[in-house]
């Protein structure tokens, strides 16, 4: 606002001063014609100019000073209303008023003005506020100071007999204390505060229009309280400020009503109700209830209803066990049209938690409701999908709640919409689907480990709901352990169809399974433990488990209908997907040793176990020495054979690597190495007749890598 300079009847006629204020009065006409290029420099001038002006002695400087201080004050104003100014220019316009401000101080009263005292306490009023918006509470509080003790000097001056003034006065003390209060608030001196709106109380009968701004005030300083504290301690606190704040504006719509002034009395009105709903929360947060239920009371009666007017009322409710009220609460606030989904969100998980009954139906109603409403949002599905599951680690009423909502169409619309209207899948595991994903997946392998079979199979099969389409991988992961639990409820055609299903998305083990399963199951045998045990190996081996497998390998050696063939088949899935080929190792181990101690051994199948071991062998060490002892206890079994009874290609095939291990050896002058394993070969060799013709060329070929050794460890020999 701008402030009109002294007029010349105003002024009491002085001596002319004997120097001007050549300095000072540069810098204002300077800041009056270039606001912009006035830097902060210059504003540092500007008050070192003013204060050498005010400690001057000349004659007259009182009314000089006011007439530059209403120039700089009304220049700012200038410059406020001609652009929107950045933070920096409005900080540098507060020092400028600060400065006109202190130039008034010093100045001192002015029989020139009227009512001098309140204007300098108005500047300082003024630039206190400007000081808060910039958020420096201190510099706003230090000048609010100024103005406060100005109206207390004020108040001695001015005289009975002038209402205007007097008023004015009021109006200005009282702005005056409540900016003071909120600045005093922002650095923590919460008491002095508090004792500041005190004193802005007592000169509320004769402002009432002034009501709003107190009770807001007090409104405020109770939500800081209520925010600063999570506890009840805080929540006591606050209410004495909601409290206040509400009784203030109770009497306010009285008073204004009262004396006509309508205009004011729905911001009154709203404010209340606003200071109502937080005094309703803060009495639930401290554990009062039953006052909690006499403000939503009151609340009821207006309109239109808050939503969180009943939220606070089911809170309340639900607490006091009083369940049938607080979900007819619940139902009341998804009827409406105004209630937030969080809010919704947050109330069915307390009727949820109560854990009545109708809990649960009333729960999924209230859900179903809002979802028709903002059928797309995916993050609510998921909020209340995710508190019926976390209840159904008591309570499985919720897990079955959580299946039938899971499999809902417009629950999958829902979470599905975001990836099928961009029509391009991009993963991210964070999203709202896949969570429902994992949610439902881990829910389900919880009730698996509980051997809940028939509960787990219903919630992998709702998992799969919302698994992406591109990963089928996982599907066909996801339809072996549903395999497993149809076994576990020994449905074994479901557990067929799922395993038939799982290899036409993702081949693997689990055909070779199948058809060794049909295979027993047509010769009559018991074949369901069996196979649960060769699914399960797929599945730990799909999830890297080796230990796990190692685990299965040996608890299968001890079962009944287990045979060589499967460890076989164990070894070769493992030797293939299995990044620890001790799990092959161990599956062909234990499969030869089977085959072994059998009536009738299968030779073609322990040459194979042979050869794998060998091969895996190799990979596991570097010495040779596990690759050695493999070629000795095959060449064990075969001096126990008859003749033939051994696969020829296979044995040709032990004589053949033996052999050419032995040529590398050598070139890295390792002789005596290379002589075992050349003797092992003719070892071998002994037990294949069609190489009885190349057993002379291996005995030359031994004994000149016993001459090559011996010449090496006696080198002066000749």
């Amino acid at each position: 606002m701008m402030i009109q300079e002294l007029t010349p009847d105003m002024v009491e006629p002085v001596e002319a001063p004997t120097s001007v204020p050549n300095e000072f009065e540069r810098l204002v006409e300077e800041l009056e014609q270039g606001p912009s290029s006035f830097g902060l420099d210059k504003v540092d001038a500007l008050s070192s100019a003013a204060l050498a002006f005010s400690s001057s002695s000349d004659a007259g400087k009182t009314t000089e000073m006011w007439k530059l201080s209403y120039r700089i004050w009304n220049a700012c104003v200038d410059i406020s209303n001609r652009k929107e100014l950045t933070t920096a220019e409005k900080e540098k316009n507060a020092k400028l008023r600060n400065i006109a401000a202190d130039v008034l101080l010093a100045a001192g009263e002015s029989s020139a003005v009227h009512s001098s005292l309140l204007k300098i306490a108005m500047f300082f009023q003024r630039t206190g506020c400007l000081w808060i918006q910039l958020n420096r509470f201190e510099t706003a509080e230090a000048c609010l100071a100024k103005a406060t003790e100005l109206c207390t000097k004020a108040k001695d001056v001015i005289k009975d007999d002038d209402p205007a003034i007097q008023h004015e006065l009021t109006v200005l003390s009282f702005d005056v204390h409540v900016a003071r209060a909120k600045a005093s608030w922002e650095v923590n001196q919460t008491a002095l505060a508090s004792n500041i709106l005190g004193r802005a109380l007592l000169l509320l009968p004769q402002l009432p229009e002034k009501a709003v701004d107190l009770a807001d005030m007090y409104l405020q300083f109770g939500k800081a309280v209520l925010n600063a504290s999570s506890g009840s301690e805080g929540a006591v606190n606050a209410t004495s400020y909601f409290e206040k704040a509400f009784e203030i504006c109770s009497d306010g719509i009285v008073s204004l009503q009262f004396e006509g002034k309508m205009a004011c009395k729905k911001a009154m009105a709203d404010l209340r109700d606003r200071t109502l709903r937080y005094l309703a929360g803060a009495h639930v947060q401290c554990g009062r209830y039953e006052d909690a239920l006499k403000c939503t009371s009151i609340l009821k009666s207006g309109f239109p209803l808050h939503p969180s007017v009943p939220f606070l009322e089911l809170k309340a409710l639900s607490a006091l066990g009083k369940h049938d009220a607080a979900e007819e609460e619940l139902s009341k606030l998804t009827d409406g049209d105004t209630a937030k989904v969080d809010i919704v969100g947050a109330a069915i998980e307390i009727i949820t938690a109560s854990g009545s009954s109708s809990s649960v139906p009333a729960a999924k109603t209230a859900f179903f409701n809002t979802l028709n409403k903002f059928p797309s949002c995916g993050k609510f599905s998921r909020q209340f999908l995710t508190i019926l599951v976390q209840q159904g680690a008591s309570r499985l009423a919720c897990v079955e709640a959580a299946i039938e909502v899971g499999q809902d169409h417009r629950v999958v619309a829902s979470l599905l919409s975001k990836t099928k209207s961009l029509g391009v899948l991009v993963h991210d595991d964070s999203s709202d689907q896949h969570s429902v994903h994992a949610l439902f997946w881990n829910c389900g392998s919880e009730q698996f480990s509980r051997k809940n079979y028939t509960m787990s199979v219903k919630l992998f099969e709702t998992s799969l709901l919302y698994l992406e389409d591109d990963r089928q991988e996982q599907r066909a992961k996801a339809l072996r352990v549903i395999c497993l639990c149809h076994m576990g409820l020994l449905q074994y055609d479901r557990a067929s169809e799922c395993i038939q299903l799982a290899e036409e998305i993702d081949p693997c083990i689990a055909s070779v399974f199948l058809k060794i399963m049909s295979k027993c199951k047509a010769e009559g045998q018991d074949t369901s433990g069996t196979f649960f045990q060769l699914l399960m190996f797929d599945v730990k081996g799909r999830q890297k488990d080796c230990k796990g497998q190692q685990e299965i390998i040996e608890r299968c050696r001890a079962m009944p209908g287990f045979k060589a063939e499967h460890f076989f088949q164990m070894g070769l899935h493992s030797a293939r997907d299995c990044a620890d080929s001790t799990v092959a190792s161990a599956a062909f181990s234990a499969g030869l040793h089977m085959m072994m101690t059998s009536k009738s051994p299968d030779y073609r199948v322990v040459a194979a176990m042979y050869r794998k071991l060998i091969s895996l062998a190799d990979i596991q060490t570097k010495d040779g020495v596990q690759v050695y002892d493999l070629y000795m206890e095959a060449h064990q079994l075969l001096i126990g054979l008859p003749a033939e009874s051994y696969p020829r290609d296979e044995l040709h095939w032990l004589i053949s690597t033996a052999w050419n291990r032995a040529p590398i050896l050598a070139r890295f002058r390792r002789f005596e190495e290379a002589e075992k394993w050349m003797k092992l070969a003719m070892k071998l060799a002994e037990r294949a007749p069609s190489m009885e013709s190349s057993r002379l060329m291996m005995s030359d070929a031994v004994a000149e890598v016993e001459l090559m050794k011996n010449q090496e460890s006696n080198p002066m020999e000749e």
